[in-house]
């Protein structure tokens, strides 16, 4: 009988707001499960994508708006990775994160000392049609 070693992904470090380990995202048109493992990132479905953390450069925020209460009620979060990484992209795009899990998201990446860049702000302008009369 021969033993054969296999490393199992195990996700528990990350906990959504729903109590999941995951969030439910899409890269590009194919939509999946992002899991934020302790040192990588899964995305399962097609293509399965794993990204460890050693190859990130930057993590962005985007389309992020905490003062809007119906507007938009998703975000992108672009992982950037360094150079010299043997990944097929230089940028991973997962976009239509729910936005109840902004804050579980972004402390757990704070606390593996990744490095977020910025979080872009979706502005929303209302303006009134009274004051285009001119």
């Amino acid at each position: 009988m021969a033993y054969i070693y296999i490393q199992v992904f195990v996700p528990k470090h990350f906990v959504s707001s729903r109590e999941t380990n995951a969030v439910r995202c899409s890269l590009k048109a194919n939509d999946g499960l992002l899991y934020p493992l302790a040192k990588s990132f899964i995305f399962i479905h097609k293509p399965t994508v794993i990204i460890k953390f050693e190859d990130v450069e930057t993590i962005e925020f985007q389309r992020y708006d905490p003062t809007v209460a119906s507007g938009a009620r998703n975000f992108d979060l672009v992982v950037s990775l360094k150079p010299s990484s043997a990944y097929e992209a230089r940028e991973y795009s997962f976009a239509s994160i729910d936005r109840a899990e902004f804050s579980a998201l972004h402390d757990f990446l704070i606390a593996r000392n990744l490095s977020i860049v910025k979080i872009v702000v979706s502005f929303h302008i209302h303006v009134l049609s009274c004051t285009l009369k001119q």
